[in-house]
């Protein structure tokens, strides 16, 4: 009975010990891969930052500080330590002190309102206001104008962050599937290391009942060493794109932490874009253009900045004339109220408001010139992305061949060495180039997919966030 109780908490024991040893791996958080993507988005550092930059500039137009109050306080004190030091008439001491607060608010519409409170020593506080208003020209004030800018930069700064979150997607997804393909050439490696032990203990055994010599045997122990350098570089590059893989995702990359794409999420997307693709690939290289043109960041953000330069050159045209101004202010020590309008006109400026109509004239045309430019490259780049899809699938059908042939030589091979016409580092050769065409098909498949999802991305944007999902 007591031999029982040892024997089972003997196994109990070792149980335990196992599962600490092996806890990391047995108790590895997992995520689907969907769930990976979209804490990503959230906490990858370079989209972190480029959100809130983006929050602060939609911040800083819709509750602009220059719209808001401005408050100076100002203290005056002063002394006489010369002349007659007796007070004069009226004062009742040498010494002097004030105090001043003036404040400013500045409208879009160009008012501008400088109320102020000055408190003198001896004297009654006086309040006075000071009123502010362009009339003529009719242009947008300066701060109008830097918000007017702003709206339209916060177009592109809202598009560009839109495209760095797809683009970032589309690089997790193909690092992931290189983790894949990297796991499947470990569990080769894995294999072929436990073909190579097995092969050098019956070489061994052979060499035992003298029917294999020397050479045979530093075959199979080179077929070993080759093994288990192949394995070890494979691990080895695994944990490096594992590492920098969950860096990215925003994961501690000592993490235990296991990602599979057990959703189908890939599967989904891979079966959306396959229609999308076929439905684009139907259509002619100008209907294309036509969505590139639609669609293309670039081409709205040269638009964009059209219009600015526009809105400017307009703006510059119309100040080249005179200048009226109303000012109005009162004052309550005084009790004053004043209303004036100030006119100027520069007769002569040595020629730089024409200057800077003729520059503004020229970044307007080269603006015109740089859209056609980038016309014509963006027309290049989409003959470039059908010739790579086109590349791609060749690549898929050539690897199918591989495959095929690859299998036929492994075949050849096991016989030949089964008859003792070729050695085993010959046959090893065979049996790794055969698993390795395998992952080579899963890769090129990989890539015709990346490609596709590039192709699309190229031609519209907004298409591919919305089949990606987690991208507004």
């Amino acid at each position: 009975m007591k031999k029982e109780l040892l024997k089972k908490s003997l196994i109990i024991y070792l149980l335990l010990v196992f599962l600490l040893a092996s806890g990391g791996s047995l108790f590895a958080r997992e995520l689907s891969l969907e769930e990976a993507l979209a804490f990503a988005l959230e906490n990858n550092r370079n989209l972190r930052s480029a959100y809130e930059e983006l929050q602060r500039q939609e911040k800083n137009l819709e509750d602009p500080v220059q719209l808001k109050w401005q408050v100076d306080l100002g203290a005056n004190y002063s002394q006489d330590i010369t002349g007659d030091k007796q007070p004069k008439p009226g004062n009742s001491s040498s010494n002097a002190y004030s105090i001043n607060i003036s404040a400013d608010k500045s409208y879009l519409s160009g008012l501008r309102l400088s109320p102020g409170l000055n408190i003198k020593e001896g004297g009654d506080p006086s309040f006075s206001i000071n009123i502010t208003k362009s009339l003529y020209p009719l242009v947008p004030t300066d701060l109008a104008r830097g918000i007017y800018k702003g709206e339209l930069e916060l177009i592109k700064a809202r598009r560009n962050f839109a495209a760095s979150k797809v683009s970032a997607l589309l690089s997790w997804i193909e690092t992931y599937f290189n983790l894949e393909r990297m796991n499947s050439r470990l569990e080769i490696y894995q294999q072929n290391l436990q073909k190579a032990e097995t092969n050098l203990e019956r070489v061994l055994a052979r060499e035992e009942i003298g029917d294999a010599g020397e050479n045979d045997i530093l075959l199979a122990r080179l077929s070993l060493e080759n093994a288990r350098y192949s394995l070890q570089e494979a691990e080895n590059n695994l944990e490096n794109l594992r590492f920098n893989f969950l860096q990215e995702l925003g994961f501690a990359p000592e993490e235990e932490l296991v990602i599979r794409d057990n959703t189908s999420y890939l599967e989904g997307l891979r079966s959306k874009a396959e229609a999308h693709l076929e439905e684009f690939l139907a259509q002619d290289r100008s209907s294309l253009m036509e969505l590139v043109k639609k669609n293309n960041a670039r081409l709205e953000a040269n638009l964009v900045e059209r219009e600015i330069l526009g809105q400017e050159l307009d703006w510059l045209k119309k100040e080249g004339g005179p200048r009226v101004n109303l000012n109005s202010n009162y004052s309550s020590a005084t009790d004053n109220l004043r209303v004036g309008l100030n006119l100027s006109y520069a007769l002569y400026d040595g020629g730089q408001h024409k200057q800077a109509v003729e520059d503004k004239e020229k970044a307007l045309a080269e603006n015109l010139l740089n859209y056609e430019e980038i016309y014509r490259q963006l027309e290049q780049e989409l003959k470039q992305k059908l010739d790579k899809l086109e590349l791609a699938f060749m690549a898929l059908r050539r690897g199918e061949l591989n495959i095929a042939r690859s299998q036929n030589e492994l075949e050849l091979a096991e016989k030949q060495l089964a008859l003792g016409h070729i050695n085993y580092l010959d046959y090893q050769e065979k049996w790794v180039a055969a698993a390795e065409a395998r992952i080579s098909l899963q890769s090129l498949e990989d890539d015709l997919f990346m490609t596709s999802l590039d192709f699309l991305n190229f031609l519209d944007q907004e298409l591919l966030s919305e089949l990606i999902g987690g991208v507004e």
